[in-house]
């Protein structure tokens, strides 16, 4: 037996403001109320000299007028080099104005300009090993000022340039130098990619000779193998009718066709549209080697 249960609705627990515990709507996501929501009102603070209220992001217990007139009060420094009056910084740490920091009795460092024949003595923090006046590159005369490299042009380079030419003429240093023929007299032009360094025409001259026995065997054994090709299909065709087989007489056609100087590939085409095959221009050549 199942008893019905009547559900009603819960009302919302009623939520008060952190700071005050003044009650909050239910949209309110803060959990401030409406004087409380920002930081500022939640944690009022006041100037301990004039009791004006601060801003939330003063850094000290003071306002800017007063802080400013604690500042004005406070004596101000002078730099300790005899008969220089000059003020210094409030955050100067040395004692030493700008024209007075390089004095090695006020403010010793141990370390002197780079520069030959400078003596200007350091900062301790100097990390360039040069003074002031010799900080840039141009005012060092040690450094020898470079000129772009081509024929005309008086542009001076910077200090880290790398191609030897100004903005103007710097894409002259992507361009490779014309490479000539190395035999004696000859000015031919050649390609950079040339391993033997000569141009065709005296390429020729040096190979032909050298290579002319060689070449000569290879021509023989190829006119031997042909010869022996050839010989093979007369042999065949020779044969009688009856005795001479399909593979036999595809045979001799291929030695004909190979003897009219038509390649492998053009033989298949031709050999396969005649015996209605399918066989490849590598199935031909070994049948052509068949003894």
């Amino acid at each position: 037996m199942s008893a019905n249960r009547s559900t009603t609705p819960t009302e919302p627990t009623p939520r008060g403001c952190l700071h005050c515990g003044k009650h909050l709507g239910p949209s309110n996501k803060s959990g401030y109320c409406s004087e409380h929501h920002r930081p500022c009102d939640r944690e009022k603070r006041f100037c301990r000299e004039c009791q004006k209220r601060l801003r939330s992001d003063t850094p000290d217990d003071y306002c800017l007028q007063c802080r400013l007139s604690m500042q004005a009060a406070i004596e101000p420094q002078i730099c300790k080099a005899d008969g220089c009056n000059k003020e210094l910084r409030r955050d100067n740490q040395t004692g030493l104005c700008p024209a007075h920091h390089y004095f090695v009795e006020l403010h010793p460092s141990g370390k002197v300009c780079a520069e030959p024949g400078c003596g200007n003595h350091l900062k301790v923090s100097n990390a360039s090993g040069y003074c002031p006046d010799h900080r840039w590159l141009k005012s060092r005369t040690s450094i020898k000022t470079r000129i772009c490299a081509k024929a005309g042009c008086e542009k001076e380079l910077r200090s880290d340039n790398k191609t030897g030419y100004c903005r103007d003429h710097t894409h002259l240093s992507y361009l490779l130098p014309l490479r000539k023929c190395e035999a004696a007299g000859c000015s031919n032009t050649i390609g950079h990619a040339s391993e033997s360094g000569l141009c065709h025409t005296h390429f020729g001259q040096r190979y032909q000779n050298e290579n002319r026995e060689a070449a000569n065997r290879r021509m023989a054994a190829f006119r031997a193998r042909q010869l022996a090709k050839l010989a093979e299909a007369e042999r065949i065709a020779a044969l009688p009718r009856g005795g001479r087989t399909r593979e036999d007489e595809d045979r001799a056609s291929v030695l004909k066709l190979k003897e009219q100087g038509l390649s492998w590939e053009k033989i298949a085409m031709v050999m396969n549209k005649k015996t209605r095959t399918n066989r490849t221009a590598e199935g031909y050549r070994s049948l052509a080697r068949r003894t």
